[in-house]
Order: structure tokens, then sequence, then C-alpha cells
């Protein structure tokens, strides 16, 4: 169940652009492989129904050559009995070993994906992928884009949040005293509870910026990295699918799993060292991750509802402003965020009744 089984082989040219602007041509080449454990995940996720949020990424300091190893799999907010609370997991599906990462080794990485379903299972096209995680990698987002058009692209929240505060924008502040403020205003944007609230918000935050805090350069940047195009999904309701929220911490958790467990037999192994030990250990101990069935990633709310959010909802009401309900018909529920909710249930009062869509 644990044997390392190769899906197919590639070999691409590509252009590579320097950092000084000039480019390059090169060529990648690499295999896509899993295990028949592993895959099992997608016969689950396939009979399940439910859309699903993938993932990628690659992670380096595990072949002599400066190979890469990618990770491709779904992300899922699940109830974990054992610790009595919601967990982000994420589950690999396939691995891509790779000279370079690009966009063609990636397109070609998540078209395997997509025709798997059909030649292992006989169903066409039956994953249904609302969304991609992503930390801002051009090639990756093409990729997901040209393999998947309706595809919504997540932008890392843990990656936003620590970028936005070094480097160029960094040099961009006329007064390094604002990063606090402008702090503030990017968690406050974080935590729109639907598209149009972050959209309606966005640009009165970049006015402050520029106007109030006279930091038109900062406010620039940032609008044109993190709002334009694509990148402007980040807040916690961007996904549409309930628990699920803008972060890579799940792959990178496994990133650092792996470097620990291939340590014993000695990181940056020669290849045929990595494909025939490093490999299938790392398959393995990915098959032992927590078993997976249609039920459980359904986003039902398995988890029990306490009874202090009970409480604090029946207080909320009893103070609440007289008030009138509205037609069903009248309710743009799209300023409201999504109807199911995963309810925080940890210790300390504040914890308790905060609801993430």
């Amino acid at each position: 169940a644990n044997k390392l089984l190769v899906f197919g082989t590639f070999e691409r040219a590509f252009t590579f652009q320097n950092d000084d602007g000039t480019s390059k041509e090169k060529t990648t080449m690499g295999l896509i492989f899993s295990s028949k454990r592993v895959l099992e995940r997608l016969r689950v996720f396939i009979e399940s129904g439910v859309p699903i949020c993938i993932q990628a990424d690659g992670t380096y300091k595990l072949h002599h050559g400066g190979w890469v190893l990618c990770d491709l799999g779904v992300h899922i907010c699940r109830w974990d009995s054992s610790q009595r609370k919601y967990v982000h997991t994420f589950y690999p599906l396939l691995y891509m070993f790779c000279r370079t990462e690009c966009y063609a080794a990636y397109l070609y990485f998540f078209k395997t994906l997509r025709c798997l379903s059909e030649e292992l299972f006989g169903l066409s096209d039956a994953l249904d992928v609302r969304c991609g995680g992503l930390d801002r990698s051009v090639y990756i987002a093409d990729a997901y884009t040209t393999t998947w058009p309706t595809i919504i692209l997540l932008l890392c929240w843990p990656h936003l949040a620590r970028k936005f505060k070094e480097g160029e924008f960094l040099k961009a502040l006329v007064n390094k005293d604002n990063l606090g403020v402008i702090t503030k205003h990017v968690h406050l944007l974080h935590s729109c509870r639907s598209i149009p609230q972050f959209e309606l918000l966005a640009p009165l935050i970049f006015e402050v910026w520029d106007k109030a805090l006279d930091e038109p350069a900062f406010a620039k940047r940032f609008e044109a990295t993190y709002f334009e195009g694509p990148w402007g999904n980040w807040h916690l309701s961007v996904s549409g699918i309930p628990g699920v929220m803008p972060t890579q911490n799940g792959i990178e958790a496994g990133h650092k799993v792996q470097k620990v467990i291939l340590s014993v037999d000695g990181l940056r192994a020669a290849t045929p060292i990595f494909l025939n030990t490093s490999a299938p250990k790392m398959l393995a101990q990915t098959g032992k991750k927590a078993p997976l069935t249609s039920e459980n990633v359904t986003y039902s709310g398995h988890g029990p509802f306490a009874i202090e959010v009970a409480l604090k909802a029946k207080r909320l009401l009893l103070v609440a402003e007289p008030h009138y309900e509205l037609p069903e018909e009248e309710i743009d529920s799209s300023h409201y965020g999504e109807r199911h909710f995963i309810i925080n249930t940890g210790s300390g009062a504040d914890n308790i009744g905060n609801m993430t869509p």
C-alpha cells in the first residue's frame, strides 16, 4: 500500500527571469509519484462531493543536487475528537520531484491530478476544486487558472502578515511609527466577513494611508502587491468553504515533518537514495495521517455546540435593539458571509462565541 507509484515523467523548457530583468532559457525535468494508500484519499474527496481547497508548494534540502520536492493535496477543517477542537489539516495526494519549479512543471503536476480521477476511478473531472492556496508564486497561480479556470486563488495570510513589514515595504515608509497603525488596518481587512465588505473597506484604508498618514508610496505598493489582480483573496471568509482559510501553514508544517523523518538517513541525499529510501519512507509516514471518510470532510459541524456559546447568544438577543424580520427574498446574504460557521470554543471568555465563516 505504501509502495512508490510513478504516474508520469516530464521534461520541459522554460524561460527563467533574472532579478536584473534579463531572461535565460532553461530545462526542468522530473516525475510525479504517490502511493496506493495516499491516493485512497482522492476517492474520499470525489465521493463526498464537497468543494475542496487544494494547495501546492515545494521544499528544498532533501536532494544533494538542489532538486525540489513539491506537495499537492487538500486543506480541510475537521473535528478532532481526541483534541476536542476543530483542526486544519493538509492531506497530500501527489508529489512532484523536479529540477526546478516553474509554470510548465506545475501545469503537468495539476493536470496529472485532474486525470487520475478518471483513470483510477472512472470519473471524469469529478473533483470540485473551489480554491487553490499559494504564497504569491506567479507560476503556481498561472498553472492553477489554466487547469481550473474558475478557481479562487487564496493568498497565504501568514505569508502576507510577515512580508508587508519587511524589505521594500519597510523602505517605502516615510514614518516608521505608522507601521503599528497600518498593521492594525491590515488585520482589520483580514477579518472581513464577506467579499463586498473587503472590497468596500480596502479603498478607504488605502486612502487613510495615502492622505491621513502621508504614506502614498507604501499605500501604492501594498495595493499593487496584495489587492490588485488575483492577489486580493486573503480575508477570512473568501474561500466560501466553511472553516477553510487562506493559509499555507498546513503544507508548511508537513514540510518540517518531512525533514525530521528524512534527517535520520541524512538530508541532501543522492538521487538513488532519495527515490529508493527517502521517498518510500515519506509515503509510509504520510499514509498514517488521520483516516478520512466522506462523512468527516463534509463541513457539517461534527463538534459539540458549547453551552457557553448558546448562553452568550441568548444574552445578546435579550439586549438587542428592537428589530423586524425581512422576507427571505429581500435579504442579500452576500453581505453577511456564509450561512455555515465553525465556532471557536477554546478556553477564555474572549474566545467564546468567536465565529469564523
